[in-house]
């Protein structure tokens, strides 16, 4: 079968200071590795960088692991400046998408190597920045550097590779563990564990099957997933512009995140939800989407009802792990009423991202976020909970 092209960049190795970015990944780790290098292939290759000019990726070609599964030809570009992901923000993700909207035409797909700590925010911003695509788009990582020994780096990336050699997969994805997950639903579980990411609400896309620690098989869980036909996508090439302009600034400074916990500071909140140019807040509900509910003007639901007023717009979302913002109980209905979102199911990090995404662009007012926020517009809510929500709304009160 003709060789699949994509791009992959970054990883980590240890130092006086710890764990930090390191340079030259291609040399160290992929050369070397017989998974990643058959030994037919070095060459460079001019490709887009994150800037919007011009940089230089080394091309190998990957043996195919099984008669199922394909070769394929890849290149990897590393960015010009590696952070750790603890230092991600709105920019980096603008980064990521100029360099992957710079490369859309020349490649089949894309692989992101990428720190775990900020992995389920890069995916799901990058899933709402790019809105449907027609190029497979894996974000992956791991939990321990690919330098060390017993990694999970190695079967992280070669999964993620095999995926987006073999198969179409027309939203961005999340590979760890041998599981391909939807970006927007993804979530970090586990600071140490290699199962260290997981879509609490929402099954995997694919599981990968293996045979002597190799990938041997992908297990679809999703219709919407096939395997490649052995040709390029590259003469029906639509590259993704919906919610892209260069003109917009990412600013994620514009969305607070808060959580809801017992003796909550009214006076604090009243800051927060006061700071300049605030366009948006996330906050982290008890349970079904609740919160304490105070007497007067000063308790937590009218800040927040003023805030909405204020223009910022307000999102609820659970703290549990699995589960969905409701209206059932008597806070969440009456937050709900004074306009602020029932964010049913999203993910801390699906919301805020959203939320950011949304803001970003001039032309949308606070209502139609508020609007648009209610709507499943890259998989990150569940059809089931919706409905049961639009069911809750129609009972009467006693």
């Amino acid at each position: 079968m003709p060789p699949k092209d994509f791009s992959t960049a970054g990883y980590r190795q240890d130092s006086p200071d710890g764990l930090v970015p390191t340079r030259d990944f291609v040399h160290n780790c992929l050369r070397p590795n017989a998974d990643f290098n058959d030994g037919s292939l070095w060459e460079t290759t001019k490709v887009g960088n994150e800037h919007g000019g011009t940089g230089t990726a080394n091309t190998l070609r990957a043996p195919a692991r099984t008669t199922a599964l394909r070769s394929y030809k890849y290149s990897v570009f590393e960015f010009s400046s590696l952070i750790d992901s603890s230092s991600m923000d709105g920019s980096h993700w603008s980064l990521i998408l100029r360099c992957l909207t710079s490369n859309w035409k020349h490649f089949d797909a894309f692989v992101i190597l990428h720190g775990t700590d900020t992995l389920a925010y890069t995916a799901s911003a990058l899933a709402f920045m790019l809105g449907p695509v027609d190029r497979t788009v894996i974000v992956t990582g791991s939990q321990l550097s690919m330098y060390a020994p017993h990694s999970d780096a190695n079967d992280n990336l070669l999964d993620s590779m095999t995926i987006a050699a073999s198969y179409q997969v027309p939203e961005v994805g999340v590979v760890f563990h041998h599981h391909l997950y939807r970006g927007t639903r993804v979530t970090k579980v586990s600071a140490f564990s290699v199962a260290g990411f997981t879509t609490p609400n929402a099954k995997p896309l694919a599981n990968f099957e293996r045979h002597g620690g190799k990938p041997w098989s992908v297990a679809l869980q999703s219709d919407s997933i096939r395997p490649s036909d052995g040709h390029s996508n590259l003469g029906l090439v639509r590259v993704p512009t919906r919610g892209f302009d260069e003109s917009i600034s990412f600013d994620a400074g514009r969305v607070a995140v808060l959580k809801v916990y017992p003796g909550i500071s009214i006076g604090l909140i009243s800051s927060i939800v006061q700071i300049p140019n605030l366009g948006g807040v996330v906050l982290e509900t008890f349970g079904a989407g609740n919160i304490p509910l105070g007497n007067g003007s000063k308790g937590l639901l009218e800040i927040l009802a003023g805030a909405v007023e204020n223009g910022v717009v307000v999102v609820s979302v659970t703290q549990c792990l699995t589960g969905s913002v409701t209206t059932a109980y008597e806070s969440a209905r009456k937050m709900e009423r004074r306009g602020i979102v029932t964010g049913l199911d999203m993910t801390t990090e699906a919301a805020y991202t959203k939320l950011v995404w949304l803001l970003s662009n001039v032309q949308h007012s606070p209502s139609d976020v508020a609007r648009k926020m209610r709507d499943n517009l890259q998989g990150e809510l569940t059809a089931d909970f919706r409905e049961e929500q639009r069911i809750q709304d129609r009972v009467p009160e006693k």
